[in-house]
């Protein structure tokens, strides 16, 4: 029977694999958050897998602390206190072990599975799913050729090899990438056809073609697979997003650098935004994978989570390429001082939560399993083997020696013995 009450709760939050995994998480994520700030002459594609690191600190610890489906949890049955005079001298306890169902384990080997699975499926039907579930509809060469001659002019300057090209019948004007390699294509929306003239659907080429410059389909499936694998986590979805924002700064950097006309790019992504603001809610194909947009539609989910910068946000970004003076030195130095002070309290912060944990397992929910026998020391024991069924354990409280005895060494016979 699974224990209950605050000490079951607990016992099942402080498993290793699920405990190491949510607060390295989340101390390394304030941690970056806060650098990343003094970071300026931190490039849009080194920020971006800085990010990343937060979100593969879980996968680093589950493959030490592998999840498992149930915890062993230490029952005291009775205890037995002998005193002469007041001075303790004999003291007996009576303990058994039981194995309960680890929720925590379970939900961690979900997060695996799961991850696992999204990442080969993308990886290897991604591109079909997206074709289907967006009904798109690939060009013959005969179809729209002056556009089909913009985007190879684009893939050409990028040194790509030139994607298909579809079109979806949607009137919100938008435009995203599908797949990588020669498998990549490259589609707009019927309604993105309707409002741009063929300088502006030029400027939106080199846009998406920096995705693909920039190996983008790659980058957001391991993101959102490491997002996965934490599902259970906030500070997870903060991480991922932020990468995925610094994905879609670069790619406009990219592509504005190449046209050689920044103030176009801009232009186009505020005329964009402007014409969505005019249509319904979306659908949720279009919720569900709002990161492949040129331009996020969802305006009403928080800044923290969005996968996209805000369209202002961007074109003061594009508008400083030509303009923008910074002055590294200063920086730099904010950055080191700042980045030890951060490492410093980083590390502070996870020696003390560890000693919670450590504490809490040590004096509430004993790590020794006695259903098996006891042939190398545990965490936050030092085991001194005497024979097969004795051996002395050092505590807190003193040095205990130890009988294990009854069926299946289910009982514990232990004696304070007196100090040296």
């Amino acid at each position: 029977m699974s224990p209950i009450g605050l000490e079951g709760i607990l016992i099942q939050l402080f498993q290793p694999y699920f405990y190491y995994s949510v607060i390295f998480l989340a101390i390394s994520s304030v941690c970056i958050k806060i650098l990343l700030r003094h970071y300026c002459f931190l490039g849009r594609r080194a920020r971006s897998i800085i990010y990343l690191i937060p979100l593969a600190i879980p996968v680093v610890v589950m493959s030490f602390f592998h999840p498992n489906t149930t915890a062993k949890i230490v029952n005291l049955i009775g205890t037995i206190v002998k005193s002469n005079g007041g001075e303790i001298v004999y003291e007996e306890m009576f303990l058994s072990t039981a194995e309960v169902l680890s929720v925590t384990g379970i939900l961690c080997s979900v997060a695996l599975t799961l991850g696992t699975a999204f990442f080969v499926t993308t990886i290897l039907f991604g591109d079909r799913i997206a074709t289907k579930l967006f009904h798109v509809i690939t060009l013959t060469p005969e179809e729209y050729p002056w556009l089909q001659k913009r985007v190879n002019w684009i893939a050409q300057k990028f040194n790509l090899s030139t994607p298909k090209i579809g079109i979806v019948e949607d009137l919100r004007p938008n435009a995203f990438t599908i797949g990588y390699g020669r498998r990549a294509i490259l589609v707009f929306s019927i309604g993105l056809l309707d409002i741009l003239n063929e300088e502006e659907l030029t400027a939106v080429a080199s846009h998406e073609l920096a995705h693909l410059k920039n190996h983008d389909f790659f980058f957001k499936t391991l993101s959102n697979t490491l997002n996965i694998v934490s599902f259970f986590n906030p500070f997870a979805y903060i991480m991922a997003s932020a990468a995925q924002r610094e994905r879609e700064m670069l790619a406009d950097e990219s592509g504005a650098k190449l046209l050689e006309q920044p103030e176009l790019l801009a232009k186009v992504l505020a005329k964009i935004c402007k014409a969505l603001q005019t249509f319904p809610k979306e659908s949720l194909a279009v919720r569900l994978t709002s990161s492949l947009f040129l331009v996020f539609p969802i305006a009403q989910r928080p800044k923290i989570l969005a996968t996209h910068p805000r369209v202002n946000q961007r074109v003061r970004n594009i508008a400083g390429l030509t303009s923008r003076v910074t002055s590294v030195h200063n920086n730099v130095a904010i950055a080191v001082i700042l980045s030890l002070l951060i490492i410093v309290g980083g590390i502070a912060a996870s020696y003390c939560l560890i000693n919670i944990r450590t504490s809490f397992m040590q004096n509430d929910s004993p790590l020794i399993s006695f259903h098996q026998p006891i042939d190398k020391p545990k965490s936050g024991f030092v085991l001194n083997l005497k024979n097969g069924n004795m051996v002395s354990v050092q505590t807190l409280a003193g040095t205990y020696s130890i009988t294990v005895s009854g069926a299946g060494g289910g009982i514990i016979h232990s004696r304070l013995l007196p100090q040296r």
